[in-house]
């Protein structure tokens, strides 16, 4: 097999996290198209789009929305928006021993070390400066876990961008959903900012298209 960029990854360097992904991923993309697997392809497929639409966000005219928790993507698609989801990223490198502590060093020196690695990773890649892409804004939930409120806070003022947080209610009842269901309707008029589009009928209209889309992969997924 040829070797990864990763194999050549030199810690004492600036890294540019999404470039390095992106060549990782074709590599492992085309390894398997020499070795004829067309059955699994798709499962690469997916990376390869993914990891490449968050590199080219800006060459394609689009925004760039890192995102931590539950969020509604849906309405950043309909605005035409790339979401990038930063637990990706440690996922993405866990196995990579050299780069992974690379970043999880680098949080140590400023959060505590009980810390999710999950955090610890991505919140490491910011303080470094080493995403390798410019993030347009940044939104984040108070949800799943007390390391990703610790971490989030910090990241929005690294990001030194606009934000959004979802403040998620503990209370699954008719007044938790009514509160949460007004700060989806807050973030409309914050997106709207962001991109300078309007959430008009045919915004509304391309939302439920994705919408759709996104109910029938959750369909599949279950």
């Amino acid at each position: 097999m040829a070797k990864t960029p990763t194999q050549n990854f030199d810690p004492t360097k600036p890294v540019n996290m999404i470039e390095l992904t992106c060549e990782q991923v074709d590599s492992i993309y085309q390894h398997m198209l020499s070795k004829g697997m067309p059955e699994i392809m798709w499962t690469v497929d997916i990376q390869k789009f993914t990891w490449e639409e968050i590199r080219d966000a800006h060459k394609n005219g689009k925004k760039l929305i890192a995102f931590g928790g539950p969020v509604p993507v849906t309405i950043m698609r309909a605005f035409d928006c790339v979401p990038f989801f930063l637990d990706t990223i440690p996922t993405r490198i866990a196995s990579m021993e050299d780069l992974c502590s690379r970043y999880i060093d680098e949080t140590e020196k400023y959060a505590p070390t009980s810390m999710c690695a999950i955090d610890k990773a991505q919140l490491g890649v910011a303080l470094k400066n080493e995403f390798g892409v410019k993030i347009d804004a940044f939104v984040h939930a108070t949800v799943p876990c007390d390391s990703a409120r610790i971490a989030y806070p910090m990241m929005e003022r690294l990001f030194g961008c606009p934000c959004f947080t979802f403040d998620c209610p503990f209370r699954h009842d008719d007044k938790g959903y009514q509160y949460l269901a007004g700060q989806i309707e807050a973030f409309i008029p914050f997106m709207e900012e962001l991109t300078g589009l309007k959430w008009d009928a045919e915004r509304y209209e391309k939302f439920k298209q994705i919408s759709e889309e996104s109910n029938k992969a959750y369909d599949i997924l279950m």
